[in-house]
């Protein structure tokens, strides 16, 4: 059990970390990953995200971890970081859903930078391949 929950948190803050550096690289901001904030808001007053941003980080994390949130059945609210409770609380999207309401869907679900965390592992353990290849990437990382 105690192995269990270390891989899990030892996932998640690798995710973490690999979120950090996609918003730097992607959105091009001039920001150090320790200076962002895992629970500040990544739009308005937090990183000042706009929609824009949105779409490109959908994007950036759809490519990076082998996603593809347009043909997934969404979680029916974000989880918080604190119960990193997954499992049970899925809602359908519906497939082929168009750009935009890909993007209003993940601005809610992305609120924070934990909370997309949160919304990566939840897809990854819908998603055979991708648990796979995390599970071979955690592996490769030990």
């Amino acid at each position: 059990m105690i192995g269990k929950m270390r891989a899990v948190a030892l996932e998640r803050a690798a995710v973490l970390e690999e979120l950090k550096g996609l918003l730097i690289d992607n959105l091009h901001l001039s920001l150090q990953p320790d200076d962002i904030d895992p629970d500040a808001a990544l739009f308005g007053s937090g990183l000042g995200l706009d929609s824009v941003d949105a779409v490109e980080l959908v994007v950036a994390v759809e490519d990076r971890f082998d996603l593809d949130f347009s043909r997934q059945t969404a979680p029916s609210e974000p989880s918080s970081a604190s119960t990193g409770d997954h499992a049970g609380r899925t809602g359908t999207a519906g497939d082929g859903l168009s750009g935009r309401q890909i993007e209003q869907s993940m601005r809610i679900f992305m609120r924070t930078l934990n909370a997309l965390v949160d919304v990566i592992l939840w897809a990854r353990a819908q998603s055979p391949l991708a648990t796979q290849t995390a599970d071979r990437s955690f592996q490769a990382n030990r």
